[in-house]
């Protein structure tokens, strides 16, 4: 099984949105990923370039 990474950037609104109104968005990601036929293992953030 293959193990593919999705790199994105988030723009200042969203950040600032994000920030005004924590949540935990794992369980939707996983939504969308398992209703494409994928399986969701985890995510991480990291900050950089």
């Amino acid at each position: 099984m293959g193990i593919y990474i999705t790199q994105g950037r988030f723009t200042e609104h969203a950040v600032k949105g994000m920030l005004a109104k924590p949540e935990d968005r794992g369980p939707e990601v996983q939504k969308l990923v398992e209703a494409a036929g994928g399986k969701f293992i985890a995510y991480y953030m990291t900050m950089g370039e």
